[in-house]
């Protein structure tokens, strides 16, 4: 069975996200990331496939204008610490500013929750509530 491809913005890109066809949970096609990123395909799913228990790639079957393709594929929650063990030395020059601003982030998000048990968006807060926002202060105070 081919799965649906569906898009999402992430951080100004567009990235393809499938549901597993077992389990519905939403996956990331390697290759198309790769390819934006300008790193090798091949060195990237190695990566995954040389530790499958932590990065979970999976392959599956895709549409793709010359037909059904199998790619190599990572669940979503994994796509940020993915992103995050690329070196930004091996990105094309152009990607490679916004790379290192979303992995200055994952530092300060993962300062957040180790130190507060929580990492909240600017934008979410801005949008919540005053009594969610006042939550939100007691939660990091």
């Amino acid at each position: 069975m081919t799965a649906e491809l569906r898009s999402l913005d992430f951080h100004g890109e567009v990235v393809f996200l499938v549901s597993h066809p077992e389990s519905g949970a939403p996956y990331v096609p390697i290759r198309p990331l790769c390819e934006q990123l300008g790193v090798s395909r091949q060195g990237q799913t190695a990566k995954l496939m040389a530790d499958p228990e932590l990065w979970r790639g999976q392959a599956i079957l895709l549409p793709s204008p010359g037909g059904p393709q199998t790619m190599t594929c990572l669940p979503l929650e994994n796509l940020n610490g993915w992103l995050f063990s690329i070196q930004a030395t091996r990105v094309k020059p152009e990607f490679r500013e916004k790379l290192r601003a979303y992995q200055k982030e994952c530092f300060q998000v993962l300062d957040a929750y180790w130190r507060t048990g929580a990492a909240i968006r600017p934008e979410i807060r801005a949008a919540a509530p005053q009594a969610t926002q006042a939550l939100f202060a007691e939660i990091e105070g």
